[in-house]
């Protein structure tokens, strides 16, 4: 298995440390094993992020196409959801096949029985004390966590160094 998980009781939430190398290869990992093990149709598996891509010093992080690519090589069918105003959610998630591929904004209101959270590299930063854009970003993760019913992964930083990944680690561990 790739990254280290955070408990090992095979139980739902899991939560999965990860660099950010090694955080494509976990989610198709993760995909695999919903899908053969769990029993999870493609079509009810969501993969939730905050950004399609975002820079962060001194990082380019484009989780988006990062996973896109790895389940292209996998051969595992999915769509990309995205809002716009041309482009409202409702009409992309009918179109779409296979594992569903989403920003968390993108996605209320739309179940699945199991949710992979990642990209949270540079979500927040470490030293941002800016308390309203913390609790808006944990809104966020809040959202995508609760678009699950049966089954839950989350994908945090091994390093741990900002409030989100910290409060997920530690409230996993308690579990534990």
């Amino acid at each position: 298995m790739t990254g280290r998980d955070a408990a090992s009781s095979g139980g739902y939430p899991r939560v999965h440390l990860v660099d950010r190398m090694s955080e494509t290869k976990k989610v198709v990992e993760l995909v695999i094993d919903l899908h053969k093990n769990q029993k999870v149709t493609l079509a009810d598996i969501s993969i939730l992020y905050p950004y399609r891509h975002r820079q962060y010093s001194p990082y380019r992080y484009y989780i988006e196409m990062w996973i896109d690519d790895a389940l292209r090589q996998k051969q595992i069918k999915h769509s990309l959801v995205t809002f716009s105003e041309e482009n409202p959610t409702f009409y992309d998630y009918t179109l779409r096949r296979g594992v569903t591929l989403s920003t968390m904004d993108s996605i209320k209101g739309l179940d699945f029985s199991a949710v992979i959270v990642c990209g949270l590299f540079g979500f927040n930063n470490p030293h941002d004390k800016a308390t309203d854009k913390i609790l808006l970003n944990m809104k966020k993760v809040y959202t995508a966590m609760t678009r699950a019913m049966r089954c839950l992964d989350i994908l945090i930083p091994d390093d741990r160094r900002d409030v989100i990944s910290q409060f997920i680690f530690n409230i996993q561990n308690h579990r534990s």
